[in-house]
């Protein structure tokens, strides 16, 4: 599998393509409603795009959903419960007014689902923390951690529906899960879940 990075938005936030050498291909966080996305993916070898991944539903990270479906109808939305109601509200994902387009997602997931991809799966863990529906998406040794894990540190709690305990109780089972994977995350730089375990400021005082 391929997995691009495209940086968007005033945020600079982190949209990850990635493309099966069947050319199947899924897209995570698309902020931006931006053409760009749709020449990368031609450029990396997709032939269809299966489905678009939302970590959590603020605005930087769900801006380029409406545009991405539009493009590919056969691509399935997925969020969480819990964060759905951001996708269809932008009083909740924090977009400004008019830039954001109502919709509801194709598939609702929960901890533990699995989402069937080239002949893989994409495994959801329950991450709340950021939002109350933050999750991370786990494929092969890839693990997609939006706004819950970062480099060396992880993702504000402030916000609504953000909690601190729950983000330590979500970075806790993110340490314990077994083996290493390379962590791309809703904004910075990628790193390893190994690398966090110990230089993480929040995960390094952990014991698994």
């Amino acid at each position: 599998m391929k997995v691009k990075a495209m940086v968007n938005g005033a945020l600079q936030e982190n949209c990850y393509l990635v493309v099966a050498d069947s050319g199947h291909a899924f897209v995570v966080d698309p902020g931006t409603p931006a053409p760009d996305f749709v020449a990368a993916l031609t450029e990396m070898g997709m032939t269809s795009v299966d489905y678009i991944l939302l970590t959590h539903g603020h605005f930087d990270h769900i801006l380029g959903t409406a545009y991405l479906k539009e493009q590919f109808p056969n691509a399935q939305v997925v969020i969480s419960e819990h964060d759905s109601i951001y996708l269809e509200d932008s009083r909740y994902s924090g977009a400004e007014p008019g830039t954001q387009t109502p919709m509801k997602a194709d598939r609702i997931i929960a901890d533990g689902d699995t989402l069937p991809f080239d002949g893989q799966n994409i495994t959801v863990v329950a991450t709340p923390g950021h939002t109350k529906g933050s999750v991370c998406y786990l494929i092969d040794q890839f693990m997609f951690s939006g706004d819950t894990l970062f480099f060396k540190t992880y993702g504000r709690t402030d916000l609504y529906s953000g909690n601190m305990d729950e983000m330590k109780a979500s970075l806790y089972k993110l340490g314990a899960l077994e083996g290493n994977y390379h962590v791309f995350p809703g904004h910075g730089p990628h790193t390893s879940l190994d690398y966090e375990r110990t230089g993480n400021r929040l995960m390094r005082r952990m014991t698994w």
